[in-house]
């Protein structure tokens, strides 16, 4: 029984392990879900789940053909990494050892080429054979039979190799043999592998490669093998050495692969047994193919110790060998036959201990790492050749003296025959391919990936359902929603006016559900509604017709009849007033009209604007009069809206038009003019395109210090936007986005008269921006006479900012007419430039300003007209011989830079830049002055637009030049008059009295020092230094102003001191008198209460007693005493005085009493002293006559005089 379930068993295990067959079982039990099971999740459609279908079968194949092209490329990968190890290997050999390794190498490429041009095992061809079949390494001590195993085990070999014997490895693998079969690949690592260390980094460097490159399982399983002959005679401690190496080179692979491979344990050269030959002699090659050991099940030996089921399944064959002993001796004949057949099965036992302590150690239990995987044990005999072993003869032969007898028995043999290897290939460990695993650590990391992987899939599952739920719940609660709404809207009055509120809330709550399908529909169903569960694309256009019937009814067909209304209104009267706005206003109705009708054109802003004004109208929506409630009014609102954006989308079923009113509202629009709104649309489409023109535009890289301007022209004003006008005004008028010719529904008739005015207004505007371009740039002032220099001398270069700036205009401004090459334009231009020579020569060549109509001859284009003349200033008319005027200019710019240029390299800067203010200021000449002029003449040339535009422009650097030379003067007067003025007054006039009032006395000869007319230094530096650059304007000192409008910059200050500083002069000093002097006359005021006054001043006195009065002189200063002044009243016998000694006595006297102007020369003077006892106030009072109105007794005329530090403001 247990037999009959063997093959099915054998062959789902098969079927189970060929991941092409599961996949392929797998994609068709989902195709056939999805076929059947379709339906219920939502997928009606058959031409839906078949797209599905072959749209799975397509990502199928295409993860077929990625898996082929991983492992063709994985193939190419170790391909090229053997070649590379066997390159380096051989370019680090020794000199005398390349011809070898060479040859070496070369027998292995010829190994891979076999490998891959043969039809293998695995239905692989190419570099996809080195990854697709299994690996194995064959590990065991020199001399174990290993390779002679392999040679002989019947298996296919696509290439041996010259030897026979497997092909030597080099690089990495110098110490193994390559044995590539159909259906696997055999390493043998030799037997100095197990034993010694050279060479090992390039080991591991192989095994780091071989596991990159088959990540999944590098190797596929591990031979130990080991000859039985050197266990069968071995002590304890060979033993032990044997089985410590091998277990080290299998954990030194567990651990650099990171997998848990299968062991073979294959006890080699079982031949040298005395007695094998003569006990298998009788088997033929199929029984010789057939497996003798014992293959454990993959869990066997997990639980108990390898060695002790090693013994229990070594007994077992045992007893099988007794079994057949007693077969084999009724066929034997000769007595040596019978005696090796019965011996044999007593010598395979006698190793038995041996054999058991190798297995112990090889595969004993390490708690601190993997352990390998004890898979089986196996027997084999490659070749019989050698001497055989008798033990247990030989120990009888020892015990009773016949060992020369014993002797000639084991003579050695050979036999070209193998014993039991084929079947432990073939139906062992090729099979056993899958059964390597990782090695704990990646257990461990992989354990913790399926216990996630795991959880996501259990996770994904119950989301999964509760989706389905939650979908099926929601879309059943969204349908029956819609469905509610709709019906309550399909029953909605709309004839009944006083329902309009109630009707606007059920129209309201049926747009909410049409704006969610729709947004569904949209930007993506909400995953609470996926899953094919969704049912709002089936209900969404009955909703949508619903919706927009009742919409219709409600609001657009009130608001259509207002609308047409209006448009019939204006198509109906008799007369048009002049008012544009009433046009505009009619003109917007009907492209609102055909925006509602035709939305191709749609303006949403405009539409929504009239819509929410109309609608908001009293008795357009319902029969109210009022205004619309709060309520209705954002229900409505919010439905004007929503169709405005279906509008736009194209959901809105179609009207139809009333063409008979469009085309009277038509008619009556084309009575006036449109060509202003053609231009109007032309240029708000030719702004988008083209960037601004501003002076950074014009100047490119050229330096920007010299002009500036923050005024901009639009780019459709500008050369580039003339260059698309023609095209742009055609396309608008085409209709193909022309605003005006959709609504005016233009033809092909009007189109040249509109292309004509729509010039025009374009070249009116083109000029006046550039007009104003031109008018707004401004030279930036220099800031020394250095800067000037530099500024200066940059004009005159070949690259200069002004010849760029004017180049760009001229490039700008130079326009061709519509439908005109430049080559006819340069005709007209040589041919009016011709008149204008005879007309040159006719008036004798006069030097007069260019008359406006040769400013209109040349191009035909307005603008190009309105400039020639600046265009003539760059350029020559056609014919001309003349020098082009721009060139002339920069000839009298340098004559300014020359005289800027020379001040700057004179010793004396200031004192050449005061010469050549002079000159400027004084109607001198120089080349500055000259250069000016003659650029003046040069502008007189220019039409009068150009000449009042330009003027400032080309006579700014000449204005600069002169302005920073009187700052250069300026400077050295500044430095001048602190030398020579400034210092001498502050030491010795200013502080002092009479000039401050609580200052000493200035002294008479330091003051005459300072401001005497004629000789003071003050007065002489003014006739020296300043009096050719200030003059008088009523009576005050004003800087002069002649040539370019500039003048020396004294600073206010200066010029109030040195006016106050004539006046003291003036009042101080008589004409001609070298001191200061003050003549006048007093006369004396009766005092009620005061019997007697007594003024003096210098000695000389005026007694009053209240007799008649008269005019009594003084002249200050007096001699006829001590210098002072003093004033005593005498009151009731009391006498009281005031007395102030010096020089300025007098004018302290003055300061302590009242001192009021009655004219240019009287005063009144008075003084209050306190009478006692009674401390009334006494006045005593004086009228007081001065020789001249220019005297020191002005109000505030002396006080706080100062001079100024220095002149200019600089």
């Amino acid at each position: 029984m247990k037999s009959l379930f063997t093959f099915p068993k054998k062959l789902l295990i098969a079927l189970i392990r060929n991941p092409q067959l599961v996949s392929g079982v797998g994609l068709f039990c989902l195709m056939f879900l999805i076929w059947f099971g379709g339906p219920r999740i939502g997928l009606h459609v058959a031409e839906d789940r078949l797209l599905i279908i072959i749209a799975i079968l397509f990502l199928g194949i295409v993860f077929l053909l990625l898996g082929r092209y991983r492992e063709s490329s994985e193939g190419k990968y170790l391909e090229q990494a053997l070649q590379e190890q066997a390159e380096s290997h051989l370019l680090s050999s020794r000199p005398d050892r390349r011809e070898e390794i060479k040859v070496l190498k070369e027998e292995l490429d010829k190994a891979i080429y076999a490998l891959k041009h043969s039809k293998l095992g695995k239905g692989r061809r190419g570099s996809a054979a080195l990854y697709a079949l299994p690996w194995y390494m064959f590990i065991g001590p020199s001399a174990s039979g290993k390779s002679t195993a392999l040679q002989h085990s019947g298996l296919h070999f696509p290439y041996l190799g010259a030897s026979g014997r497997g092909i030597q490895g080099v690089g990495g693998t110098r110490n193994c043999d390559w044995w590539f079969t159909s259906d696997a690949i055999l390493l043998d690592t030799a037997g100095r592998y197990v034993s010694e260390e050279e060479d090992r980094e390039e080991w591991f460097g192989f095994l780091s490669m071989l596991k990159k490159a088959r990540k999944k399982k590098p190797i596929n399983g591990v031979l130990a093998a080991i000859s039985i002959s050197d266990l069968y005679q071995a002590d304890e401690e060979e033993i032990e050495r044997h089985a410590r190496n091998i277990r080290e080179r299998i954990d030194e692979l567990t651990e650099r692969l990171g997998i848990l491979f299968p062991v073979y344990l294959v006890f080699t050269k079982c031949d040298l047994l005395q007695g094998f030959v003569e006990f298998f002699e009788d088997l033929n090659k199929r029984d010789r193919d057939q497996i003798w050991g014992c293959t454990f099940p993959k869990k066997a030996t997990s639980g108990a110790s390898p060695h002790l089921a090693f013994e229990t399944e070594f007994k077992g064959i045992c007893e099988a060998l007794n079994a057949r002993r007693m077969a084999r001796l009724s066929t034997a004949r000769s007595a040596q036959k019978i005696r090796d057949i019965y011996a044999f099965p007593l010598q395979f036992a006698a190793g038995q201990e041996n054999y058991s302590r190798f297995v112990e150690i090889l595969f004993k239990e390490n708690p601190y790492r993997d352990n390998p995987t004890f898979r089986g044990f196996y027997f084999t005999s490659g070749t019989q050749e050698g001497t055989p072993i008798d033990r247990i003869v030989k120990s009888v032969s020892l015990s009773s003296g016949l060992s020369s007898v014993m002797s000639d028995a084991f003579s050695p043999r050979k036999e070209m025959k193998s014993y039991f290897i084929k079947d432990l290939f073939t139906e062992v460990i090729f099979p056993d391919r899958h059964v390597a695993g990782v090695s704990s650590a990646m257990t461990r990391q992989r354990g913790a990936l399926r216990v996630a992987v795991f959880a996501a899939a259990v996770l994904f599952t119950l989301g999964s359902v509760t989706a389905l739920i939650f979908s099926f719940l929601g879309n059943k609660n969204l349908t029956r929603n819609v469905r509610a709404d709709a019906f309550d809207a399909a029953q909605m009055i709309v004839s009944d006016s006083e329902q309009i509120e109630h009707n606007m809330v059920l129209l309201e709550g049926l747009r909410a559900r049409l704006a969610e399908l729709q947004t569904h529909e949209q930007t993506g169903v909400p995953v609470r509604l996926r899953i094919g569960l969704y049912q709002g694309n089936k209900i969404l256009p009955s909703l949508r017709t619903l919706y927009f019937n009742r919409f219709n009814t409600l609001i657009l067909s009130p608001a259509l009849a207002e609308l047409k209304k209006e448009l019939r209104f204006f198509a109906r009267r008799t007369a048009m007033s002049g008012d544009r706005s009433q046009t505009d206003t009619y003109y917007d109705l009907l492209k609102i009209y055909l925006m509602i009708l035709e939305p191709k054109n749609l303006d949403p802003i405009l539409l929504a604007d009239w819509f929410h004004k109309t609608v908001q109208a009293p008795g357009v929506i319902g029969a109210r009069r009022g205004p619309m409630p709060e309520d209705l009014r954002e229900n409505t609102l919010a439905q004007v809206d929503f169709y405005i954006a279906q509008l736009a989308k194209g959901h809105v079923p179609v009207l139809e038009m009333d063409q008979p009113l469009v085309r009277s509202v038509r008619n009556r629009l084309l009575k006036t003019s449109v060509g202003e709104r053609l231009y109007v649309d032309i240029k708000s489409q030719g702004a988008k395109d083209i960037s601004p023109y501003s002076l950074s535009t014009a100047m490119e890289a050229a330096p920007q210090n010299f002009v500036a301007s923050t005024f901009q022209i639009p780019g459709f004003f500008t050369k580039a936007g003339w260059d698309q006008f023609p095209d742009l005004m055609q396309k608008v008028l085409d209709g193909s986005s022309g605003e005006v010719v959709w609504v005016l529904g233009l033809q092909q008739v009007d189109r040249e008269d509109m292309m004509a005015d729509v010039e025009a207004r374009y070249f009116e505007e083109y000029a006046n921006y550039w007009q104003r371009f031109l008018e707004s740039l401004q030279i930036l002032p220099g800031k020394n006479l250095f800067d000037i220099e530099d500024k200066i001398s940059k004009l005159t270069q070949v690259h200069s900012p002004l010849r760029k700036l004017l180049a760009s205009v001229d490039e700008n401004t130079y326009l061709f007419a519509r439908g005109e090459s430049k080559v006819l334009s340069g005709a007209k231009e040589f041919v009016e430039g011709a008149k204008d020579k005879v007309k040159k020569v006719l008036k004798l060549g006069r030097d007069t300003e260019m008359p406006e109509s040769t400013m209109a001859s040349g191009p035909a284009n307005p603008v190009s007209r309105k400039f020639k003349s600046l265009h003539q200033f760059m350029i020559p008319a056609p014919g001309s011989d003349e020098i082009p005027l721009v060139e002339q200019y920069v000839t009298e710019i340098g004559k300014a830079h020359a005289v800027v240029w020379g001040i700057i390299h004179k010793e004396e800067t200031g004192l050449e830049a005061k010469v050549v203010a002079n000159e400027v200021l004084n109607r001198g000449e120089n080349d500055l002055i000259q250069g000016a002029r003659n650029t003046e003449k040069l502008l007189k040339r220019l039409s009068p637009a150009s000449r009042t535009v330009l003027s400032p422009l080309f006579l700014e650097p000449f204005r600069m030049a002169a302005e920073v030379i009187m700052e250069t003067a300026v400077l050295d007067l500044n430095r001048l008059w602190r030398e020579e003025v400034y210092l001498p007054c502050r030491q010795n006039v200013m502080g002092r009295y009479p000039f401050s009032a609580r200052g000493e006395d200035a002294a008479m000869d330091d003051v005459a020092a300072i401001l005497q007319p004629d000789n003071g230094i003050l007065w002489r530096f003014y006739e020296a230094e300043i009096k050719p650059f200030v003059e008088m304007k009523r009576n005050r000192f004003v800087p002069k102003k002649r040539r370019f409008g500039v003048s020396m910059p004294f600073s206010g200050r200066f010029l109030e001191g040195l006016q106050r500083a004539r006046l003291i002069s003036e009042s101080l000093f008589e004409k001609g008198g070298q001191s200061p002097a003050f003549r006048f006359e007093l006369y004396p005021i009766p005092s009620p209460g005061v019997s007697e006054s007594i003024f003096v001043m210098d000695g000389k006195q005026l007694k009053y007693r209240n007799e008649p009065q008269d005019w009594y002189s003084f002249s200050w200063p007096g001699e006829a005493g001590p210098p002072g002044a003093s004033l005593q009243i005498k009151s009731d016998e009391t006498r009281q005085r005031r007395n102030f000694d010096g020089r300025w006595g007098l004018f302290k006297l003055f300061d302590q009493g009242e001192v009021i102007q009655i004219n240019s020369n009287r005063y009144k003077v008075a003084w209050r002293f306190k009478r006692r006892p009674d401390n009334t106030i006494v006045k005593i009072e004086y009228d007081l006559r001065a020789k001249s109105h220019k005297n020191p007794l002005r109000a505030g005329l002396l006080r706080n005089f100062a001079c100024p530090e220095k002149v200019g403001s600089i």
